[in-house]
């Protein structure tokens, strides 16, 4: 988990940075009460039996506020998916626990857990 004084822009430019190109971009998802897919199916939805979103995968989480519009089309432009953890409304603690969980569920099921943390 990170917090970063910088803003959101440069946290994103950051991480696509300390990737190395081979790899590709970081999928980013967006963590959001009206996502398009469950946090669970598009981390299974990934290509060659890996999951979509780990490893690297960048979550982003706001907070009771929401994200604002200008920083909703930063992560749109970035290329991020909106994924949901429950239908209804959870406290931002409540999601990170959720998603420690999908991820470790998803590392799991391709036998990623004893690869090393990007």
């Amino acid at each position: 988990w990170s917090y970063h004084a910088g803003g959101l822009e440069q946290r994103l430019r950051e991480l696509r940075q300390q990737r190395p190109v081979s790899r590709g971009p970081r999928p980013i998802l967006q963590l959001h009460e009206d996502g398009e897919a469950t946090l669970q199916a598009l981390l299974a939805a990934g290509g060659g039996g890996q999951p979509a979103a780990s490893p690297g995968a960048v979550f982003v989480l706001g907070d009771q506020l929401g994200f604002t519009s200008g920083e909703e089309a930063l992560l749109a432009s970035a290329g991020a998916r909106r994924a949901t953890v429950s239908p209804r409304g959870l406290l931002t603690s409540h999601c990170i626990v959720l998603a420690h969980h999908a991820l470790d569920e998803a590392e799991a099921r391709v036998g990623l857990a004893a690869s090393p943390v990007e």
